[in-house]
Order: structure tokens, then C-alpha cells, then sequence
């Protein structure tokens, strides 16, 4: 197929979802770069909508021999989506967990006003729900895993923060135009993939000039006293789990227990 074949979302999104009206003009095929079209019956490259979520995810074409996580990972955090929401039942009780943390309460603050901003890797879309919930704002959250979205969005449409919309996405190929958005954040997913350099370099295309990127990575000491951890309980079994504080006693729910322990400790990459 031509790069420059038309590309169509297979059907149109539910009435009434005002959100997806403001940014349907900001999405772009993730193959050829082409703005898409809504049309269930056109032919040409066609992505699904799955409750409610646009299926642009566009696997990698990387040379042979080129390593690619991706699927791995993916199918990783299909199994065990993280952050799960049990713990979480309102509006209020996502502002109050997001001002815990010195990171959301301050990017929140801060961002500029008014913005356009993806966050890239969102997994369930705690920040990007939480960051939707000012009026000034349009807050895409983009992953590569539907478990995830399904989980973002259902919260999304539970307490109606209208602002903020799901995509599923290669974040090696933003389903975005070029010079969208004046934030980007991708926190914690980098380095997940096999190409950190090459997944920057795709979403910084999809920055406007003078647009802001913030990138969270593991620090090479930080990350110290999880890997040995890691490597005991690899040794030793998951019985060592309460090396880690946060999994000692009963702070956590069953489903937040999980989803920490995979995530810290069963990592594929």
C-alpha cells in the first residue's frame, strides 16, 4: 500500500463525547503521516475504535537484526496494568493522591495555560485524568496497551473529566501532526524500549516550537536497591518480596500488591 493512501478510523466516535471534537484534527495515521478520516466502509488503511479508544498502535519497521521489545513489553503490561485504580473512587480521591507526589501537583501547577499535552506511555492514565480536570487544557494519554486505556478511560467516563482523551499508540509512531502539542511527558517509559534515543527523537517531532519535553528515567544509582532486590527474589523467590517496604504488611490491596511486585520486580526489559 502507497504511503499516501488514505487512512480511515473504522467508525465514528459515540455522540455526545465533546472531547474527541477537539482533537480529532490532531490525529494523523501513524504509517503514512496522513490526516484520517472517519469512514466504516471506505477501503484504504483502516484502525478500529474499541470502546471508545482508537486503535492506532502501528508496529515498529525496524531493520533485521534490530532489537524490539515492544510486544514484550506490551504483553506485559496487558497481563498486570499499572497503576490499577482500586484505590481510587472520585475525583477527589485522584487530586488527593496526585498531591502526595511533588511531581504531578507541581507539573500541574506549572504547565502553561492554555495547553495541548500527550503523555506518552500514560499506562492507566492517573496523570493525564488528573491533568484533564482543568478547563484550559486538551491532555491526550497515549499507550501501547488497551487493558490500560480500558482502565484510563473507564475513570475517565465515571467522573466525566472531559478534557482528557485515550489513544492506543506506538510511542515510536505518534499517531499525531507534526508541531502539536506545546508538552510532552513521558515518565518512566523510555527506558522500557530498545531505542530510548530513537523514541525521544519521534516525540519531539510532535512538539510546537518552544514546546516543553519532560523525560523520567531510572537513575543509574537510584535504581541501585531495586535491582538487588530484584536479583534476590530471582535467587531466592517472591517470599523475599518484603525486602520492599511498600509490599511489607498490609498497606496494599491484593491488586496493588501485583501490580508493584510485576512491575518492580518481573520486568520483561
Amino acid at each position: 500500500m502507497s504511503a499516501s493512501a488514505p487512512s480511515f478510523l473504522e467508525s465514528r466516535v459515540p455522540e455526545g463525547t465533546e472531547a474527541w471534537h477537539r482533537i480529532e484534527s490532531l490525529l494523523r495515521c501513524p504509517v503514512s503521516g496522513a490526516p484520517l478520516r472517519f469512514d466504516a466502509t471506505a477501503g484504504g488503511r483502516r484502525y478500529p475504535i474499541a470502546d471508545g479508544i482508537p486503535g492506532l498502535f502501528a508496529p515498529n519497521e525496524w531493520p533485521e537484526g534490530k532489537s524490539d521489545v515492544t510486544d514484550v513489553v506490551q504483553s506485559f503490561y496487558e497481563d498486570t496494568p499499572f497503576p490499577n485504580y482500586d484505590d481510587l473512587d472520585s475525583r477527589q480521591s485522584l487530586v488527593a493522591k496526585a498531591g502526595q507526589g511533588v511531581f504531578a501537583r507541581l507539573l500541574n501547577a506549572q504547565l502553561p495555560r492554555p495547553a495541548i499535552v500527550l503523555e506518552a506511555g500514560c499506562g492507566t492514565g492517573q496523570l493525564s485524568n488528573f491533568l484533564g480536570m482543568q478547563h484550559d487544557r486538551i491532555v491526550i494519554g497515549g499507550d501501547a496497551c488497551g487493558n490500560s486505556l480500558r482502565l484510563a478511560k473507564g475513570f475517565r467516563d465515571r467522573f466525566s473529566i472531559n478534557n482528557t482523551q485515550f489513544v492506543q499508540m506506538n510511542l515510536f509512531r505518534p499517531p499525531f501532526a507534526d508541531e502539536t502539542f506545546d508538552v510532552v511527558v513521558t515518565n518512566g517509559v523510555l527506558h522500557h524500549t530498545s531505542d530510548p534515543r530513537g523514541g525521544f527523537e519521534a516525540l519531539v517531532k510532535k512538539l510546537k516550537p518552544g514546546g516543553l519535553v519532560l523525560v523520567g528515567l531510572y537513575n543509574s544509582l537510584g535504581r541501585l536497591p531495586t535491582l538487588w532486590r530484584r536479583r534476590l527474589i530471582e535467587l531466592f523467590g517472591d517470599k523475599l518480596a518484603g525486602l520492599d517496604s511498600r509490599l511489607r504488611g498490609r498497606s496494599l490491596n491484593e491488586g496493588r500488591w501485583q501490580a508493584w511486585f510485576r512491575d518492580q520486580y518481573k520486568p520483561p526489559h
